[in-house]
């Protein structure tokens, strides 16, 4: 919130503001290339302010885009902008809290111990990079607390199915879907960690019910996961987008076949479309003095390396040397290798695909690996500290009070943030 209040708005902040409110409003011909979730969610407290008028008087607002109706909006209308600006990033900070408080629960339930998810906690709620997309409008920071949501209960229904979790884990896939396009890519990172756990399920049923396993095999949870997970899904997006039932464009720039079709969701299907279509430009990336077009496939790993705090790269490390050691020695208390799929799958594969990308526009594009990267090494270190005493836990007090250090010297210019290798935030300019 401090640091917010100092901050002046950055540039795609003004067209989601715009987007969000407008369709609030019922104007809904603004296309920004993305899912209406966030953008509505942003705007929801500026939605019954009569003080914060849109530009609809002038000509460039019967148009689809955004630009010039959101330098309108922000500069030219009269409207007070750091009363809008307050309202709209107010909302990215409450999902910034859901967002620490899921990293502590889970590494909680998964460690079996309380410090272990304070641990974790901590390190999202200081990360620099994760603070700061926290107080902007936009969709990064969301993109990042709604795909742990949706991993989190995913993992809770496959450690005890029911109808309910079931429903809720379809839910929160819904709610991510409603975030950013690039929340597509879960999908199939979600559907082999569910196709894992289904084989796993039925080895041990087969195991357990030898010949017979047919009639003891788990066929409820099967029914669970392939039908009320995926139409809780469905339902859950197109209730956030209003239940629409529209007709696409006729000149749609990808899927010709539905253009001017009718069908529910065309809204979010039509944005879907154009922003494949834009995909087809080049877009200017910068990276360790050179400039390109198409991008390097090392530009997210060197981010990575470069923006990630040292304290967190080597919470990282640890956690890596220490969870297979667990297992090869089989630890009481480790991780389970679902347990840990179900944190790893999402980050390791959604970081996969980010390297194929030529759109190399900042950390903020793989800002959501970071939360299931520290929930998987707090609870592996957890478990490498037994028994636990003052002395043995003094390495991660450590580690902790130097993201804090780190946290407290970059304030408030979040976004400037590099580690030391980067050459901090005096050098990080270079990289």
């Amino acid at each position: 919130l401090s640091s917010m209040a100092q901050k002046a708005p950055t540039f795609d902040e003004q067209g989601f503001i715009l987007r969000g409110l407008a369709v609030l409003r019922g104007h809904t011909q603004i296309r920004v290339g993305h899912p209406l979730g966030l953008n509505a969610f942003n705007a929801a407290l500026l939605a019954a302010d009569e003080t914060v008028a849109l530009p609809v008087d002038d000509a460039s607002w019967n148009g689809t885009s955004f630009h010039r109706p959101a330098e309108l909006f922000l500069w030219e209308i009269g409207n007070n902008v750091e009363h809008v600006m307050f309202l709209a990033r107010l909302p990215t900070i409450w999902l910034s809290l859901l967002l620490a408080a899921l990293a502590g629960r889970w590494t909680g339930q998964l460690s079996d111990r309380r410090w272990a998810g304070l641990l974790a906690l901590f390190f999202v709620a200081l990360d620099p990079n994760i603070l700061a997309h926290a107080r902007l409008a936009t969709t990064d920071l969301g993109l990042a607390a709604f795909s742990l949501l949706a991993g989190y209960t995913l993992w809770r229904f496959m450690k005890q199915p029911a109808w309910g979790r079931a429903l809720l884990a379809g839910a929160a896939l819904g709610l991510l879907q409603n975030t950013k396009f690039t929340a597509l890519l879960f999908i199939p990172l979600y559907g082999l960690l569910i196709l894992i756990w289904l084989l796993s399920e039925w080895r041990d049923n087969y195991r357990t019910a030898g010949s017979s396993f047919l009639k003891t095999a788990p066929w409820r949870s099967l029914l669970m996961i392939l039908l009320a997970y995926p139409l809780a899904a469905l339902a859950t997006l197109w209730a956030a987008n209003g239940f629409d039932i529209g007709t696409l464009p006729a000149d749609l720039p990808m899927l010709n076949s539905l253009s001017g079709a009718t069908l529910p969701l065309a809204d979010h299907l039509e944005q879907l479309l154009d922003i494949g279509g834009r995909l087809r430009v080049g877009t200017p990336s910068f990276l360790l003095g050179q400039y390109s077009d198409s991008g390097w496939w090392t530009y997210f790993p060197v981010a990575f390396l470069l923006k990630t705090p040292l304290p967190t790269l080597i919470l990282l490390a640890w956690g890596a040397v220490v969870y297979p050691i667990c297992i090869l020695r089989r630890k009481q208390g480790c991780p389970s290798l679902l347990d840990s799929a179900a944190l790893l799958i999402p980050a390791l594969g959604y970081f996969a695909i980010a390297l194929t990308t030529d759109i190399n526009l900042g950390y903020r594009h793989i800002l959501p690996v970071l939360p299931f990267l520290i929930i998987f090494a707090a609870a592996a270190v957890s478990r490498s500290l037994r028994p636990e005493t003052g002395l043995r836990l003094a390495p991660t007090a450590v580690l902790a009070a130097w993201l804090l250090l780190a946290n407290l010297l970059i304030y408030p210019d979040y976004l400037a943030y590099f580690n030391l290798l980067g050459g901090g935030a005096d050098g990080g300019w270079r990289s």
